[in-house]
């Protein structure tokens, strides 16, 4: 099949979050199954550092938006099996000439005009695909305005993925003038379901696409509700028909990044597994000037954001280092409350040796931790699938975890598991330090004891790549093609 992906983020040359993640990896496995991919995105600053050379295609475009006009030239690169067009702009607004990807006030604009570009640009490579995945609000809009203007090549299914309901693409209309959707029929897929004369570019999408997917199971059932619907349950619930929930994967070249992996971890041998574990800790306990190896490891490799429950996070790392333990963060983002909440911890702590508080992107560190720890928290309010668990069970490091989306349907624990779900990692329900404690006290309860043997040897066998979740979207394309 010939897919063709629409994004704002891919992986590893324009990354903010998962979705990066989730295009290159998805796209990689497609790849290896014998499909065609591209992916359109927008040729920032930063992009080509990270590719293998770039050329410049004949094919360009122009068009009006609102009172500027936007001229269009198409770069091509070739990574990892995957056809990568970058889509270079040119306007007095200077759309993507700039050093972030998102978190400037006219992002709905921007994105709005990279749709617009990719599709007058996808038209004139002739290609004609059958189908255009798209990710998340910045994208979400690609089918309405296909329908308004007139495109000359047949109309594509589109396939949106939701990846994150947090951010929907809220605007005026302005914006929506600028990209010339003046008909009746666009401004009411895309005005919002409770504000007058507010408009949703999500909420378009999803009324629009001919198939909606989101990154687990479960989190297609919570956001169904009103609890984490974020105000779009009734339309999840209204094009149920047309909506699943597929798992993520893990791309397997980003476990290799920063640690040199064996043969025979990658075969799955437990003993294997936990010889890298224990070379690693070693390797760490030294860098990092923690004085024992030999306690215990809870890690958190976490934006410090509300969502991660930051509070429950606070608590474990108290919890462990009562208990005699090591406690490890590397953290991101977060505002200036969230950071000092563990620089605190770490300065009370200090004198143990057996706290690190790291701020800052930190792949290599983080990657590594992965491989050392004997336990991750991630307790998140709300987690729509979570790679950080995935990481986790790849290196039986056993994961501690809030039963909510992605969470839920990879980490099992007792009462919750089958042959189909074995028991690998501790779990609780309610966002509370009382159940964050009860779980985390069982697992260093049972730490090196045969059930927490058993958890890690049920770990390494938990398949976390693209492979089956690909076939799964595969049976999505195929139906769309039909």
């Amino acid at each position: 099949m010939h897919i063709t992906h629409i994004t704002s983020e891919c992986a590893p040359f324009a990354k903010v979050g998962g979705l990066a993640d989730v295009v290159l990896g998805l796209s990689k496995e497609l790849v290896r199954q014998g499909h065609t991919v591209d992916i359109f995105i927008p040729l920032y600053p930063f992009a080509s550092h990270h590719l293998p050379r770039l050329s410049k295609m004949e094919e360009s475009c122009s068009f009006t938006f609102g009172s500027e006009t936007v001229v269009c030239y198409l770069y091509k690169s070739i990574y990892e099996g995957i056809q990568i067009y970058l889509v270079d702009m040119h306007s007095t607004s200077n759309f993507f000439h700039r050093d972030r990807i998102y978190g400037y006030e006219d992002d709905v604009r921007r994105f709005l005009a990279f749709i617009k570009s990719s599709l007058e640009l996808i038209s004139h490579l002739k290609k004609n695909p059958p189908l255009i995945h798209l990710h998340d609000w910045p994208t979400a809009a690609a089918p309405i305005l296909f329908d308004e203007l007139k495109r000359t090549m047949p109309r594509p299914a589109f396939l949106l993925s939701v990846h994150n309901l947090s951010y929907q693409g809220i605007t005026p209309y302005e914006p929506l003038q600028d990209a010339g959707l003046f008909s009746q029929k666009a401004c009411k897929l895309l005005e919002d379901l409770y504000v007058p004369y507010r408009f949703n570019l999500l909420l378009g999408g999803l009324r629009a696409a001919d198939q909606i997917t989101t990154v687990s199971p479960t989190y297609a059932k919570e956001i169904e509700t009103i609890e984490l619907g974020r105000g779009l349950h009734e339309i999840f619930l209204k094009r149920a028909q047309n909506f699943t929930g597929i798992l993520n994967g893990l791309d397997p070249v980003e476990l290799e990044r920063y640690i040199e992996i064996p043969a025979e971890v990658k075969e799955r041998h437990l003993s294997k597994v936990l010889d890298l574990k224990s070379r690693m800790k070693k390797k760490l306990a030294n860098e990092l000037g923690i004085d024992s190896s030999d306690f215990p490891w809870l890690i958190s490799v976490t934006r410090l954001v509300d969502q991660k429950a930051p509070y429950l996070i606070l608590e474990g790392a108290k919890q462990i280092l009562s208990s005699g333990g090591v406690f490890i963060l590397v953290g991101l983002d977060g505002d200036h409350h969230i950071r000092k909440m563990f620089t605190d911890l770490e300065e009370v702590w200090q004198h143990t040796n057996r706290v690190r508080v790291v701020l800052g992107f930190h792949p290599k560190l983080a990657e590594q931790l992965f491989a050392a720890a004997d336990f991750s928290i991630i307790p998140s309010i709300f987690e729509p699938c979570g790679l950080t668990q995935l990481y986790s069970l790849y290196f039986a490091t056993i994961p501690i975890v809030r039963r909510t989306g992605g969470l839920n349907d990879t980490v099992f624990d007792v009462g919750e598991s089958s042959p189909e779900k074995p028991l690998n990692g501790y779990t609780f329900l309610d966002p509370e330090v009382s159940a964050l404690r009860w779980a985390l006290g069982r697992a260093l309860k049972e730490y090196q004891t045969e059930t927490y043997l058993e958890r890690q040897k049920n770990a390494v066998l938990v398949d976390i790549s693209w492979k089956n979740s690909a076939l799964r979207y595969i049976e999505i394309y195929k139906k769309m093609a039909r």
